[in-house]
């Protein structure tokens, strides 16, 4: 074989395995692109589990009954109309009691709601005026009580309860003491002796702060006492004196 072909030979077997391997390379399946991984969606949220149902709005026939005077109110009630009162008064425990004789007067207001009271009588040898007003507040269960007298600035309030076993209020509250300005807790009981007759007691801390009764009221129905229980009707405001005219006329 001649030189020529041989190289003619393998230039060809060359060009062939070249255009073969070409052919493997550029023929190559391309491999199918990745997907990406995407995570599922999250599961919505539950709501949290609903507390018990919240309460429904009151109606107006809600607040008519919850402000309707009830059987608490009639409790107060045996305490209207007009009583003689006989008052003890002492400063500290081993006083002796002071006497004096007073009348008090009761009346329910606003259809029976209030216990309105006024008294007169005498302390310490002056002449004593006191009012009180004194309900039952369906919201708190609590018997609430103010008062107001001649012989101080303050307002003294009261909260507490009834016992039925005992037929007896007991209230409590502070007041500033006049004697040297601090506040002190104060306790009232009321014993509802009979429809006749009740008696108010009040305790307080003497100087040695221990609690000691320092007043007795005792209430007796008047003989011709009506039981009327009709709203008390506010005092007349007194009219001020006629100013005098310019130049004497």
């Amino acid at each position: 074989m001649t030189v020529s072909k041989t190289v003619l030979t393998v230039g060809m077997l060359t060009a062939a395995l070249s255009a073969t391997a070409w052919s493997q390379v550029t023929n190559k399946p391309t491999p199918a692109p990745t997907k990406a991984t995407t995570p599922p969606p999250a599961a919505p949220a539950k709501p949290a589990a609903a507390d018990a149902k919240a309460p429904a709005m009151p109606t107006m026939e809600d607040m008519a009954k919850m402000s309707a005077p009830g059987e608490n109110q009639k409790l107060l009630g045996e305490m209207i109309g007009q009583w003689e009162c006989v008052t003890k008064f002492r400063m500290t425990a081993d006083a002796p009691w002071t006497e004096s004789k007073g009348s008090s007067f009761g009346q329910m207001w606003y259809d029976g709601r209030y216990l309105h009271e006024t008294f007169k009588g005498e302390m310490m040898g002056q002449e004593f005026k006191g009012l009180g007003i004194t309900g039952y507040n369906n919201v708190t269960k609590k018997f609430e009580a103010t008062w107001i007298d001649s012989m101080s600035t303050g307002v003294i309030l009261l909260t507490g309860s009834y016992d039925a076993k005992a037929k007896s209020f007991t209230m409590s509250g502070q007041c500033a003491d006049p004697m040297d300005g601090k506040v002190k807790t104060m306790r009232e009981v009321i014993k509802m002796n009979s429809a006749d007759n009740h008696v108010a007691e009040f305790f307080g801390p003497g100087p040695d702060g221990k609690e000691f009764k320092s007043m007795e009221i005792s209430y007796t129905r008047k003989a011709k006492d009506s039981k009327d229980a009709s709203e008390a009707k506010p005092e007349k405001a007194a009219k001020p004196a006629a100013e005098k005219k310019s130049g004497g006329k």
